[in-house]
């Protein structure tokens, strides 16, 4: 109830809407659901996307929320069931995985609906580790239930192939190789046939998993540190100490619970091979990653991931130290107990601002969306292949809107405001490309050269070099219209809209050119347009009226 009740202002986010946009088993979306999602099979969790969108659409969000939470809760479970059949004493394993549950390390693995491909790969591996565990022979609905579950791990996300090798140690260890190699085989043999037939192949621009890791290969030092700082964080985080001290007190633990609690070693194998996933998990991640200067280790997806593999072998090293300290000393028990409860509290907290500015970011956008749905709505012009709001909506297109709106899937809202709709529009209505997408002749008038010198071509043309910081062409669009730009060298100019009265809207955008001929396309026919050419010279043809009117 807390979890939910901390993300219930949370919206559709960032590669939410390559599931919403481009997934599907049939119709309009373009990918299907075999195609990967940045090197991952996701097809599990574009089936559970689709079946809410089905119902819900994107008229609320809570749906997507509560089945993410419901996956984390059952991985905090999962890890609380594993280390118990290790023998870790109640307490322990009860109190740390609560505070693993509120981690503000783990951050919006809880909120984001997005992260149950994350989220689901973890809790099918440790479900299948407790299958595993089991030390009575194997029977054949064993055997089959292993098998199906990690088909359907692998179709969550690429961090299964890591608990599929946990997996199939874990079996060795407790049945023996054949059973191992009939329970894995079939799983790894899908695998195989999907990424040579589908996986393997770059989508929209995105390298395979193949090439980063050839790329990654030879960059050693960055791929260690990648490692080892991952592992450390995924450890110290929730308690909040360092990497290097969380890396070495964790090894300093197993180390002494092996030496001195040796029967450990045997009925620890649950919760060692998790962690053995844990740790492939940061090293295939450190050499597919370290090399991206956007990837860092202590990510909360990273972190999420590493510290759910690794907490139960920590829980079974950690009551291995502590038990035998509580039954000679009393008080040491509820002053651990005390520190845990503290820092879950400041995790809470810190969790609940987390929540609090996420929300703020994806409300903002939930208006932008939502306003340029009305925008299609009202008949206002739009140019098709532009997104309402470039950062974190990526996927979306206007003609997606339009599609999304058919399908009734996106609820009405009252217009924007008039600085927020100034936005949308000028995300919406204006894009420059190698192509027009307009007409490219008489649609669009020159009202006035402000601050902007203007030097005539012969034809259609002129050239104009912004004076003044403030300088502007101020241009009237009657009907959309396609303007061609040109500039020697790669060019940056300014882009504002304004009232019909001149007053200037908080709505802006920065046009790069290329150099060489562009189409600067623009359905702008509410306001004025206001481009700011830069001080090296850009040359615009196709304008109306090539100087201003009387």
């Amino acid at each position: 109830m807390v979890l939910t009740w901390l993300g219930r202002g949370q919206w559709f986010f960032a590669d939410d809407w390559e599931f919403i946009v481009n997934r599907g088993i049939r119709g309009a979306p373009a990918l299907g659901i075999l195609v990967p999602h940045t090197q991952h099979w996701s097809t599990g969790p574009i089936l559970i996307w689709r079946g809410l969108l089905s119902v819900f659409g994107l008229h609320t969000y809570m749906p997507f929320l509560l089945v993410n939470v419901a996956v984390h809760l059952a991985v905090v479970h999962l890890i609380w069931r594993l280390a118990g059949r290790a023998g870790a004493g109640t307490w322990v394993r009860t109190s740390l995985a609560a505070l693993f549950m509120v981690a503000a390390s783990n951050g919006y693995n809880a909120f984001w609906a997005f992260q149950i491909s994350f989220n689901g790969t973890v809790a099918i591996g440790l479900a299948i580790l407790l299958l595993a565990e089991r030390r009575e022979p194997m029977s054949r609905l064993r055997v089959a239930l292993i098998i199906v579950m990690t088909i359907a791990m692998l179709t969550f996300s690429s961090i299964a192939i890591p608990l599929v090798v946990a997996i199939g140690a874990l079996l060795v260890i407790r049945h023996g190789w054949r059973t191992a190699a009939l329970c894995v085989s079939p799983a790894a043999l899908t695998f195989a046939v999907w990424y040579l037939a589908i996986g393997r192949k770059p989508i929209a621009g995105n390298a395979s998993l193949g090439l980063h890791m050839q790329l990654s290969a030879s960059v050693i030092r960055p791929s260690a540190g990648f490692f080892v700082e991952g592992l450390g964080a995924a450890i110290g985080a929730p308690v909040f100490l360092g990497t290097v001290v969380a890396l070495l007190a964790l090894l300093g633990l197993i180390g002494w619970s092996v030496a001195r609690r040796r029967e450990l070693i045997g009925r620890a194998a649950g919760p060692a091979c998790a962690a053995l996933g844990g740790g492939l998990f940061f090293a295939i991640a450190a050499l597919a990653r370290s090399t991206s200067a956007a990837d860092d280790p202590t990510q909360a997806r990273y972190l999420y991931v590493g510290g759910a593999l690794l907490l139960p072998l920590l829980m079974v090293c950690l009551d291995a130290l502590v038990t035998p300290i509580i039954r000679r000393w009393n008080l040491v028990g509820p002053v651990l107990l005390v520190v845990i409860a503290a820092l879950g509290v400041i995790n809470l907290a810190k969790l609940h601002n987390i929540a609090n500015l996420q929300a703020r970011i994806e409300q903002t956008l939930r208006g932008r969306v939502l306003g340029a749905a009305s925008q299609v709505r009202n008949g206002t012009p739009f140019i098709g292949q532009q997104t309402p709001e470039p950062l974190v909506t990526i996927d979306l297109r206007m003609n997606d809107l339009v599609r999304l709106i058919g399908q009734g899937w996106v609820p009405t809202e009252p217009d924007l405001a008039e600085p927020e709709q100034g936005m949308v529009e000028i995300q919406s209505q204006v894009a420059l490309g190698p192509e027009p997408t307009y007409p490219t002749g008489g649609l669009i008038t020159l009202l006035s050269h402000e601050g902007v010198d203007v030097v005539h071509d012969d034809g259609p043309c002129m050239t104009a070099t912004q004076t003044t910081t403030d300088g502007a062409l101020v241009l009237q669009v009657t009907e959309p219209g396609s303007l061609r730009v040109e500039s020697p060298n790669s060019l940056n100019f300014q882009i504002q809209l304004r009232q019909p009265d001149g007053a200037t809207l908080p709505a802006n955008r920065s046009m790069l050119t290329p150099g060489g001929a562009s189409w600067l396309d623009l359905a702008t026919t509410s306001h004025l347009v206001a481009l700011s050419p830069g001080t090296h010279g850009l040359k615009l043809c196709g304008l109306a009226s090539p100087t201003p009117p009387n």
